[in-house]
């Protein structure tokens, strides 16, 4: 495989060719080694059953960090259910008025090779990291991310998010399932680990 040139080197080159007068030079050196490349994003989709069921598949573990996630729903459950002020949240994620679980811990789907940058929306594309982990990724590649790779999956037998928790809230405190995004992850909590339990 051809070893690309550094980027900065190219542009530090094409600058130098302005400079002595060469405009056309400097757009040929650009067009033939660091071209601009429009791409037309996919449309991407991310669902409670979505999320769940790719964070059964990893085993609640972020594949960037390889630490622990945990199970939305039960974030939300403990939200709802301890007093103001100790567990907060809220829907436009404040980081003045969410707890910092919810950067931490919460489960997202991530392109491993950004739609921005033509990534496919689809599940061999995607993993799952803790919000805070995808909002430091944005759309770059893992190969320009300083010291990030990608960590191998969670065994769902060793850890699962404390989705089993959770549907333990959801039988002992059924008024949690009156929230709509509760019940939505609970149902796909249910669906996604009774399969597992199925298939494994």
């Amino acid at each position: 495989m051809e070893q690309k040139r550094d980027r900065a080197t190219i542009l530090e080159e094409a600058s130098e060719s302005i400079l002595a007068g060469s405009i056309e030079e400097a757009s040929a050196l650009i067009e033939r080694e660091y071209p601009f490349e429009p791409i037309t994003p996919q449309k991407r989709t991310s669902t409670a059953d979505r999320v769940i069921r790719i964070a059964v598949r990893d085993g609640f573990i972020d594949r960037y960090s390889g630490k622990k996630l945990v199970n939305p729903g039960l974030l939300r459950s403990l939200s709802t259910l301890l007093p103001n002020g100790v567990f907060p949240f809220t829907p436009h994620w404040s980081m003045r008025e969410t707890h910092a679980a919810y950067w931490e811990l919460t489960p997202t789907l991530d392109h491993v090779k950004p739609i921005a940058r033509g990534g496919r929306d689809a599940e061999e594309n995607i993993v799952i990291t803790s919000m805070m982990n995808n909002s430091i990724k944005s759309n770059w590649l893992l190969s320009e991310m300083n010291g990030w790779f990608l960590h191998e999956p969670g065994d769902i037998d060793d850890w699962n998010g404390l989705s089993a928790t959770f549907l333990k809230l959801g039988e002992t405190h059924p008024d949690l399932l009156d929230n709509q995004t509760i019940r939505s992850y609970h149902r796909a909590t249910a669906k996604h680990l009774t399969e597992r339990l199925f298939t494994a």
